[in-house]
């Protein structure tokens, strides 16, 4: 019998894919780790230990909300601003781990296969779908759904670039034993946290996405497989969703005691007063407060003296994302580090935190702060030799890394040094204003958000500049028109977030601190940074080969990003503080990463009838 060139081709590549990825793949695992010597605590387990697998489905919980929206896109960055909870409707193929840094569980994937070479560097990762998992319209997530939900989300998004760009190809797999599969084939060299990356894709229907213009339409409801459906929404009023009928996950152990109420609405608010009065009067549910000085003086109403509304305090755990006034390092003005300097010293924390917080908040020193990624003291033999392969400059090694946020001396002192580097650079004290021969007078405005708890923090940091002759001015804009001036780049200096949300920090960094996003419109870079030292740590992070190398890596960014003063460092509540009504009852303790989500909350089964109904 004769072949043809082109069949024996294609047999023996069809022989050596099949050899490859049946071979070489390690066992099949149902958890995944940012790296393979990382151990899950909660492998195979039926149910998380902080949920109620006996809480009652039932009820409703209304909650409130200061972001409004404009789009119900998958991606809302690309669009403005989505609404709270939207998560809830997208199913992802694993979910990260509420209590573990790194650690990643089964979602819409119930397990997952990871090839790496001898070094440990992932090579591809071969996701296997969920046979139950299906769409709220009652069709089957597949393989080619994930593959369109890669393409459509991650692809060619300039903003997404440092996430995703070291993904050569997704493809969907041979369903094996009605189990679907999806495999992405890596590019060299690639993060040791990709796979982890890769995790957390929101699974699209593409019969749907593809017939359905989100694009020019952002107010399409969305389609997709998480436990709640978007039901109905008024817009700059409220977003309602509701509980999936015998949703599939519901068996699984993410789903197991967890999103416990039929319905759940948000209500969106102006300003913290409204929402704060909307609580008092029973019209929410649930309220983490965020202003420490309202839950000092406030939370006395009498629903509260009657314990009809209950109060608890729980203190922070894990990485505090950090929050600052933010340089624009990409205007003229704010590109000389001596103007940055003299700025950050006149930032009065200890008179802020005693007028408006009565002393409780605690001043950020990195940007990983309650983290093990955070440097501190001196460098170590190890950051120091890492810092000078670097090129990091001298000051780094040489100083403490507190003494980049908590300054020495009083004010007065302080006051001194700043106006000694401003004449530096060129700028003259006269009559009261700090002028430059060719700039003009030092002057500048802060953008913040509309009804934001911050209007006592800036009124002090104001006068503080004013007495060195610098003018501060606020603009205030609603939440919109904030989200499109800091995609833009729009501002002189914003108060903001500053820092990753988890303290195993990836690919992100990329996105927030790496030049080639400085200039990337939708970044998350908002200071501008383009430092070759920094470039060169954060992919240090990255390509970090084990979890000594990650911290070592991370201690040596962190002390090059406070040294740099691209932004002034706020403060953080060692407590998170929440107010509920007492229909309400929670888990015993909340995990260490998400804290007291609603989701892990439930509604008793014989609501008082003391509390208001609506």
């Amino acid at each position: 019998m004769k072949f043809s060139k082109t069949f024996l081709l294609y047999t023996l590549r069809s022989v050596f894919i099949l050899s490859f990825y049946g071979s070489c793949f390690g066992e099949k695992q149902d958890y995944l780790s940012a790296f393979p010597q990382e151990l899950p605590l909660f492998q195979s387990v039926d149910h998380y230990p902080w949920t109620n697998p006996n809480a009652p489905l039932k009820g409703s919980i209304v909650l409130g909300s200061l972001t409004d929206f404009n789009t119900f896109h998958p991606d809302a960055s690309l669009m403005g601003s989505g609404p709270p909870g939207l998560e809830f409707v997208h199913g992802t193929l694993f979910h990260r781990s509420a209590e573990e840094d790194g650690i990643a569980y089964p979602y819409v994937a119930q397990s997952v296969e990871v090839k790496r070479d001898p070094k440990g560097t992932p090579l591809s990762v071969i996701f296997y779908l969920n046979p139950k998992a299906v769409f709220h319209d009652g069709s089957a997530v597949t393989a080619d759904d994930v593959v369109f939900s890669f393409d459509f989300l991650c692809k060619n998004k300039p903003h997404l670039q440092a996430y995703y760009a070291q993904v050569q190809e997704a493809k969907a797999l041979p369903a094996v034993k009605e189990v679907q599969a999806v495999l992405f084939i890596l590019k060299d060299k690639v993060s040791f946290e990709l796979p982890l990356l890769l995790s957390e894709l929101k699974v699209l229907s593409k019969k749907f996405y593809t017939t359905h213009d989100v694009m020019n339409n952002p107010w399409i409801l969305p389609l997709g497989c998480g436990p709640y459906r978007l039901k109905e929404y008024r817009a700059g009023q409220c977003v309602t969703y509701e509980k999936v009928p015998s949703w599939w996950g519901d068996a699984i152990a993410l789903g197991k005691g967890s999103f416990r109420f039929q319905k759940v609405r948000y209500d969106i608010f102006k300003n913290p007063d409204t929402l704060f009065e909307a609580f008092k009067k029973g019209d929410l549910d649930i309220l983490e407060e965020s202003n420490l000085d309202r839950w000092k003086r406030q939370y006395h109403f009498p629903a509260v003296k009657e314990k009809k509304t209950l109060l608890k305090e729980i203190p922070t755990q894990g990485i505090l994302p950090a929050s600052a006034f933010i340089f624009n390092t990409r205007l003229n003005l704010f590109k000389d580090m001596n103007v940055r300097w003299a700025i950050s010293l006149m930032f009065p924390f200890e008179e802020v935190n005693q007028v408006a917080f009565h002393g409780m908040y605690r001043r950020f020193t990195s940007f990983f702060t309650n983290s093990v990624m955070a440097a501190s003291g001196f460098t170590t033999e190890a950051e120091a030799d890492l810092l000078q392969e670097c090129q990091a400059p001298p000051e780094v090694l040489t100083t403490p890394c507190e003494k980049f946020t908590l300054f020495e001396g009083n004010l007065s002192e302080r006051r001194k040094a700043a106006i000694h580097l401003l004449e530096r650079s060129g700028w003259r004290l006269i009559n009261g204003q700090m002028v430059h021969p060719s700039l003009g007078p030092l002057s500048f405005s802060l953008l913040l958000v509309q009804g934001r708890n911050i209007e006592k923090i800036y009124h002090i940091f104001r006068q503080a500049l004013l007495s060195i002759g610098v003018e501060m001015n606020a603009v205030y804009v609603d939440q919109a028109a904030f989200q499109a001036k800091v995609q833009n780049f729009d501002f002189q200096m914003v108060f903001g977030p500053a820092s990753i949300s988890s303290s195993h920090p990836g690919n992100e960094l990329l996105s927030i601190y790496g030049s080639k996003s400085a200039n990337t419109k939708g970044s998350y870079n908002w200071a501008g940074i383009q430092d070759l030292t920094i470039d060169a740590l954060v992919q240090k992070v990255l390509e970090a080969k084990n979890y000594g190398e990650l911290l070592n890596a991370s201690h040596c960014l962190d002390r090059c990003l406070l040294a740099g003063c691209y932004m002034i460092l706020w403060g953080y509540c060692p407590v998170r503080m929440m107010a509920y009504w007492d229909r309400f009852s929670a888990p015993p303790r909340f995990p260490a990463l998400t804290g007291p989500d609603w989701a892990f909350w439930w509604q008793k089964e014989e609501p008082p009838k003391t509390v208001q109904k609506r």
